[in-house]
């Protein structure tokens, strides 16, 4: 047997993944800002605050 690289993706469950994609374009606009973006889950937080949250098939714009 030959030695081959192999990877292991984590396989997201459907409704992550339908988040993270909803929320993508407003990261990539915060990241273009030079802000610092994180997705956890179905969260957006950009410079450490929770600024989007994907609910029920809608992005919901959490601003104070």
């Amino acid at each position: 047997m030959t030695k081959r690289n192999i990877g292991v993706g984590v396989q997201w469950p459907q409704q992550i993944r339908e988040a993270r994609k909803a929320l993508h374009p407003f990261a990539k606009e915060a990241e273009s800002r030079r802000e610092k973006t994180r997705m956890v889950g179905n969260k957006l937080y950009i410079n450490k605050e929770l600024r989007h949250k994907y609910v029920n098939g809608y992005v919901i714009n959490i601003s104070q």
